[in-house]
Order: C-alpha cells, then sequence, then structure tokens
C-alpha cells in the first residue's frame, strides 16, 4: 500500500466531528499504549508483545495520517520534509556529534537537581 493510499482509508474512518485537538492528543497516548509493552517485558518480566506493539503503531500512523490531512499536508510531503530535515541535521547517516558534549542533558539536569 502507499502512503496516500493509506491516507485516504484512513480518513475515510474518522469520526466527522474529530478535531484537530483531540486527533493530535491521541498520538501520545497510542503511542503510550506502545510503550507499555515494553516497560512490561522490560520491568515485569513479562514476554515482549511486538504484535501489540505493531497495532499500537498503526494507531499511531492513523492518528498523524488524519492530523496530516485536516493540515493540508499529505502524508508523503510529510514524510518527504521529516527526512529533508534529518539529512540537514546528520547528512546521510545517523550524525553523533548533532549531540555531543555539551548538546544533551541528563533528566535531573533538565529539572534543577545537579549541576551540569
Amino acid at each position: 500500500m502507499q502512503m496516500y493510499e493509506y491516507e485516504l482509508e484512513a480518513i475515510k474512518t474518522k469520526q466527522p466531528n474529530a478535531d484537530l485537538f483531540y486527533i493530535l492528543g491521541k498520538i501520545p497516548v497510542e503511542g503510550g499504549e506502545a510503550f507499555q509493552h515494553l516497560l512490561k517485558a522490560h520491568y515485569h518480566g513479562k514476554t515482549l508483545d511486538t504484535a501489540a506493539i505493531i497495532d499500537e503503531l498503526g494507531d499511531v500512523l492513523w492518528y498523524v495520517a488524519n492530523a496530516a490531512s485536516m493540515l493540508d499536508v499529505p502524508l508523503e510531503v510529510l514524510a518527504q520534509q521529516n527526512i529533508d530535515k534529518l539529512r540537514r541535521r546528520h547528512g546521510e547517516t545517523y550524525n553523533p556529534a548533532h549531540y555531543g558534549p555539551g548538546k544533551t542533558r541528563t533528566a535531573a539536569e533538565l529539572a534543577g537537581l545537579v549541576d551540569k
């Protein structure tokens, strides 16, 4: 399936009165549901349910497709803009220098609990 085909199909299933606030708000919710499976495997010894993670990622994609549509940007354009941004940041492959010394802080540093 091509991205534009997916986008057309996803848009068909959006509730007519769903607004951008709801659609964007659901992206982190669905991402959290995907992450929950990893947390359970990591901290509670559960078997990692990759099928469930993939299912939740599909839900994230559905919300992204609908948000993009509501903003009048095709998924293909959104995807290309993201790749263009990543190329400016990293070049053709991951660029660790982009996140080099002095550019990242720990959660404790961000919270002001420790000095950098």
